[in-house]
């Protein structure tokens, strides 16, 4: 014999009754027991709520639009500062018998848009010639006893320059917070660095202490 709808109906709600009927009416009569790990997310969750900021993140979408504008936040900082710049700046270089040769790769600068300078000048020293334009500048200075300090600046890109590796002593120093090659060979001194993007070189034709090119690069401006 078939059965009804209305059957059917009936026997589910009997069927129902007698799977809850031994479930308290009061909820105050109720005996349960929460896990340790659902009580402390229920506390970690209303401590959040407490906090001012709860209703920019208590959502995921929220949260990830946060996290997206903080790291566009990072990176256009980091675009102004001039150290990451420098890092996006690759200095290579190609090592053959008897010489080194020095490019640039990445984020070269193509225009001399800043000149920089030596601020401080020894004592004795006058310029004594200049010659600058939108990819070089040079200024040299020399003294009564022939001695002749030298600035280069130059732009990176299709830039390269070549020094001799057999010759002399090379070392390398973090000064202003950057790497220079310092050199010494038998009638000069001098240093290499990139600076914001340009390529630089002193030479210091005279000089018998490398402290004195270490000092004369920390007046470069």
């Amino acid at each position: 014999m078939a059965m009804t709808r209305t059957q059917f109906n009936q026997a589910l709600r009997e069927a129902a009754c007698m799977e809850f009927e031994d479930i308290p009416c009061d909820e105050g009569l109720i005996s349960f027991h929460f896990s340790e790990k659902f009580e402390r997310k229920m506390e970690r969750l209303i401590m959040c709520q407490k906090k001012a900021y709860w209703k920019y993140v208590n959502t995921a979408g929220k949260r990830v639009a946060i996290v997206v504008v903080a790291i566009l936040c990072m990176f256009s900082v980091g675009l102004r500062n001039e150290e990451t710049r420098a890092s996006m700046l690759q200095w290579c270089e190609n090592v053959y018998e008897g010489y080194i040769r020095y490019y640039f790769e990445g984020d070269t600068t193509k225009v001399i848009e800043y000149e920089y300078q030596l601020t401080v000048i020894p004592e004795g020293f006058e310029m004594s010639y200049q010659e600058k334009n939108g990819e070089m500048c040079v200024v040299e200075y020399e003294n009564k006893e022939g001695d002749c300090i030298s600035l280069h600046q130059n732009i990176t890109d299709s830039f390269d320059t070549y020094v001799d590796n057999e010759n002399g002593r090379w070392s390398i120093a973090i000064i202003n917070n950057q790497e220079v090659k310092l050199f010494d060979y038998t009638t000069q001194m001098g240093a290499m660095w990139v600076e914001d993007g340009y390529f630089m070189l002193l030479v210091y034709y005279g000089c018998d202490n490398i402290e004195i090119i270490k000092e004369m690069v920390e007046t470069v401006q």
